[in-house]
């Protein structure tokens, strides 16, 4: 296949093997920099900071600390000041990893290079190429730029780190000079090209590079981590309208509140006490806190599942997973070459098929392939005479060895079409061949074929044997797929998870996994680019999302693919997820809602960017962590429902009755017991273990039923509450006992309504039922503690009244919201 590149880098170069002049390299510097893949300029630490204080829930500390400043309590305002601190250092911490990575990423590109400069052969630093150097590459390089190869000795690169293929590729020189289509570009044989970050695993070449830093393939990567946008999630965004709605609403009722007060005749410092009452009562301070806590907990129950979270948010988005999208290689596979199949021809043993191959392999093997069969052979090479090498158009390597006995033999091993020309074989018996490697090449497998010359004569050690071989059997080498993934592809598409599988593998190989992990009712339906040429721009794909929906591999996919079928695709869905290995995944990573890479096998660089690292890189922990989240946000439904239902009678307590012209219903200390403690401690029993049932049940986390519930029981709460005050206030026993009466109420529907959601099924649900009944006896019945709270003592009639009057509530509530049901 040939590829279309831009060589203007190289226009008006004399392209000669002396490489470039001294004044050619200064030029090509000043026009194109230095080989640098990144930019060095970095935000200052004061300008993150700056960043984040804009942040509308730091913002909300620092208001609410201020107020409770401003009315004397300074315990409770250094509390909500030292809270925000966390908040910077997390940002300040999440920047510095993304530095990190990006360093990561520089530090897989050679440090040094041999380039031809003025026909001298040199080493200088990587980052002082320039495009139309000439480099020496050996085995064991790490590509320093984007070229193609003007000479090459067997060249075998290993290309994962861009293309996430398992095996190593080989390369070839030009031909002939490459066709120029005009002055800015020509087309070349793709066998030719290598590109930076890829690493030489056998052979040797000259290298002519045509593009450097940012502008190459591995370039483009970094270069694209940056350009991906830090988003909020669905439920960040929903607490922060909340936060700005209940804040506006507390600052307008404020200013209200105490011009009425002061109409009224009260005083400017009781005017301004009134409202900053009610600016505490208004302000949600605890919401974000309660989510952070929540989020932490979430943390913990996902690690013991054996997936680790960096970014505290990603646990509420991953309940809300609608697609997938996973790397094949070491993700949905073991990412490990393996001997799958040693098949011998009939009269000969599996170790004499073994011996051929691992004769016929590297001594010392750097290749994966001979890496397995050494280990698979387990013994001593044979003594080497001469050996001719593989390369692309032999596609076989020869080895002459001399056994224990003296005998002279050779041994060959290569593509089996290859292998069958110098073996004697009947018609029949290439007939079985021929279908037994079409069988394994349809399930994945790279097939070998070995042979053995008995004897070679003297003249054939010089020339290299090429017939007379005896076929000793094939070897099929697989990447295989991983225990348990077909159990959990089974379990997204029961629960309409779309699978979408992105890879840089060849179509046959992809097709392969994705049958064996019954992807698409196991006929899984594959796209590759090369089929499809409008789709090769990010607006080709973007145009054409809905339609890549059909499929369910995607492969020789690159990078930058990759990236851009994760932003089209989420246009379709609300959260997707991205996991990955390598450095050629670290871009949609990044750009994922769930970027999640594996802990073993990952490179640091995807794990840097991710939310999620895998420590057992099982794609099941996915789905494991899948109901997690989904739990997490059932918990938190319940929770912020909870903070919500309390909100609405202690807003409109601490509003309407001081408008009435009555005393304050509550009392800083009221509100720092309800706000800080209280409900805080409520919510802990809220922590619901993982629901049985494997269904997701997909909805908005409020949605207009809850939302009118929610109201209607607030609304009930607060009239009771209000009526509960007024008739204490009535029988002239002061508003100490009034207030007490009031708080009564509110606080036993708090816990009505704890026991009512949680139904006590959990340990910590039960303990936390408890707890606050009897703090809350000991509050309304102990001197002491009443008069640490500003309350009076409550006597059982009291009590009597207050729960007569929540049960009244509750009831009233529940008929209500039944028939509303029913009637829409």
């Amino acid at each position: 296949m040939r590829t279309v590149i831009s060589v203007i880098a190289l226009k008006g170069l004399p392209l000669s093997s002396e490489g470039l002049r001294s004044d050619q390299v200064i030029v090509q510097q000043n026009r194109f920099g230095r080989n640098e893949f990144t930019n060095s300029s970095k935000a200052r630490w004061w300008q993150i900071l700056w960043g984040s204080v804009k942040d509308p829930m730091i913002l909300l500390l620092f208001v609410t600390g201020t107020i409770f400043l401003s009315v004397g309590n300074r315990h409770e305002a250094i509390t909500l000041y030292l809270a925000i601190l966390p908040l910077l250092l997390m940002d300040l911490y999440l920047h510095r990893r993304t530095e990190l990575s990006t360093e990561d990423l520089k530090n897989k590109i050679g440090k040094i290079a041999s380039v031809i400069r003025d026909n001298k052969a040199r080493e200088i630093n990587c980052d002082e190429l320039v495009p139309g150097d000439l480099i020496l590459l050996k085995t064991g390089d790490v590509l320093p730029a984007d070229g193609y190869l003007e000479s090459s000795e067997s060249i075998l690169l290993n290309e994962s780190v861009l293309t996430g293929e398992s095996l190593p590729v080989s390369k070839v020189s030009l031909p002939t000079l490459p066709t120029i289509l005009n002055d800015d570009q020509m087309s070349i044989d793709s066998a030719c090209l290598v590109y930076a970050g890829t690493r030489v695993m056998r052979g040797k070449g000259i290298l002519r590079l045509y593009r450097t830093g940012s502008h190459t393939e591995y370039g483009m990567i970094i270069q694209s981590l940056s350009s991906v946008p830090k988003e909020r999630t669905a439920l960040q965004k929903s607490i922060s309208d909340l936060v700005k709605v209940l804040t506006i609403a507390g600052l307008c009722g404020c200013v209200v509140l105490g011009l009425i007060r002061l109409f009224q005749g009260d005083s400017i410092a009781n005017a301004l006490l009134s409202a900053a009452i009610f600016a505490v009562a208004a302000m949600p301070e605890e919401f974000p806190i309660v989510f952070s806590f929540f989020l932490g907990v979430g943390v913990y129950r996902l690690a013991k599942k054996k997936a680790l979270v960096k970014r505290a948010v990603t646990v509420e988005s991953i309940g809300r997973v609608q697609c997938i999208c996973t790397d094949k290689t070491g993700t949905m596979t073991s990412g490990e070459l393996t001997l799958s199949e040693i098949v011998p021809s009939q009269g000969f043993s599996r170790q004499e098929l073994l011996e051929a191959a691992a004769s016929a392999s590297e001594e010392h093997p750097v290749d994966p392939v001979d890496v397995v069969i050494s280990i698979a052979f387990g013994k001593d090479h044979l003594k080497k005479i001469k050996v001719f090498p593989f390369t692309e158009m032999r596609k076989k390597e020869t080895a002459i060895c001399k056994s224990a006995e003296d005998q002279v033999m050779g041994f060959s091993k290569g593509a089996p079409e290859v292998i069958f020309k110098q073996c004697e074989l009947t018609e029949a018996d290439l007939l079985y061949w021929r279908n037994l490697i079409s069988k394994y090449s349809n399930m994945g497998m790279k097939v070998l074929a070995c042979a053995r010359k008995a004897k070679v004569s003297d003249r054939e050690i010089e020339t290299e044997p090429v017939n007379g071989f005896s076929l000793l059997g094939i070897l099929g080498f697989s990447d295989p797929l991983r225990p348990g993934v077909k159990n959990a592809i089974e379990f997204c598409q029961k629960n309409r998870i779309k699978v979408l599988m992105l890879t840089g593998d060849h179509p046959g190989t992809a097709l392969a996994i994705a049958s064996q992990a019954g992807m698409g009712n196991e006929n899984p339906k594959v796209l590759t680019f090369e089929d499809r040429p409008e789709l090769w721009s990010e607006q080709g794909i973007l145009d054409q999302a809905s339609e890549l929906l059909e499929y369910d591999v995607i492969a020789r996919c690159n990078p930058l693919h990759k990236l851009w079928i994760v932003r089209s695709l989420r246009t379709h869905f609300s959260v997707v997820a991205v996991t990955g290995d390598g450095v050629n995944d670290v871009p949609a990573i990044q750009q994922a809602d769930i970027g999640i890479a594996m802990g073993q096998r990952g490179v640091q660089s995807a794990r840097d960017v991710a939310s999620i690292v895998l420590a057992d890189d099982n794609f099941v922990t996915i789905i494991n962590a899948i109901q997690e989240g989904k739990q997490l946000l059932k918990n938190l439904n319940s929770s912020f429902e909870y903070l919500l239902l309390m909100q609405v009678p202690l807003v409109l307590g601490a509003l309407i009755i001081p408008m009435m012209g009555q005393p304050l219903l509550f009392l800083p200390v009221h509100l720092v017991w309800l706000e800080l403690i209280l409900h805080p401690t409520s919510l802990l029993g809220f922590q619901m273990d993982v629901s049985k049932s494997k269904k997701f049940q997909e909805s908005d986390f409020f949605n207009k039923k809850q939302l009118f519930a929610i109201s209607l029981k607030g609304l009930l709460v607060c009239v009771f509450m209000s009526s509960n005050f007024f008739l204490a206030l009535g029988e002239n026993k002061g508003v100490g006992y009034a207030r007490a009466n009031a708080l009564l109420v509110l606080i036993l529907a708090g816990i009505s309504y704890h026991l009512f959601k949680t139904r006590l099924s959990t340990r910590a649900s039960f303990s936390i039922f408890l707890l606050n009944s009897v703090v809350t006896v000991a509050i309304f019945q102990v001197s002491y503690f009443a008069t640490f709270l500003s309350v009076d003592v409550l006597s059982f009639s009291d009590w009597v009244r207050a729960s007569l009057m929540v049960i009244l509530s509750i009831s009233i509530s529940e008929l209500v919201i039944k028939t509303w049901n029913y009637n829409s």
